[in-house]
């Protein structure tokens, strides 16, 4: 992929992005994690500018680029890593939506942002107790309660 920028006399001047990458990261041996030290999404992934109107999350571009095929429609570029700024592409795999979230809680990341414990959980799924009363006691709403004994 190559990328058009200006150069500081406003000339037009192209560049590998895949380069672009690697002059901003971190980590060279296959085991470790490459890091891009750039522009970050709200999730914490690392972006670069392909042109003067797109974005592209660097993992997505590393997997691409080392497959040398398009990510599969309807699919995301998940890491086994669980470090949003690796684009290494030996951490990273195709996967969907609900396979990142049974990962992210078989490996203890699940509800980082929540009050509520992995333990909590499953002593609100057994509980008889109303959804309010259960809500007051974690401080959450009485519809998080009823997601968390649907198993959400």
């Amino acid at each position: 992929m190559i990328h058009y920028g200006r150069l500081t006399n406003g000339r037009m001047a192209s560049t590998n992005v895949l380069e672009r990458i690697w002059l901003r990261s971190s980590g060279d041996a296959d085991d470790e994690c490459w890091e891009y030290h750039g522009s970050t999404s709200d999730a914490g992934h690392t972006r670069i500018r392909l042109d003067d109107k797109t974005r592209m999350m660097t993992h997505r571009m590393a997997w691409e680029a080392h497959h040398a095929e398009p990510i599969p429609k309807g699919m995301q570029v998940n890491h086994h890593c669980d470090n949003p700024v690796c684009f290494n592409p030996s951490h990273l795999y195709v996967g969907d939506q609900k396979q990142n979230m049974k990962d992210r809680f078989d490996r203890g990341r699940a509800n980082l942002r929540y009050k509520v414990s992995l333990e909590d959980r499953e002593l609100i799924r057994c509980s008889t107790e109303s959804n309010k009363a259960l809500a007051a006691r974690y401080g959450i709403t009485p519809e998080r309660i009823h997601q968390i004994k649907l198993g959400r």
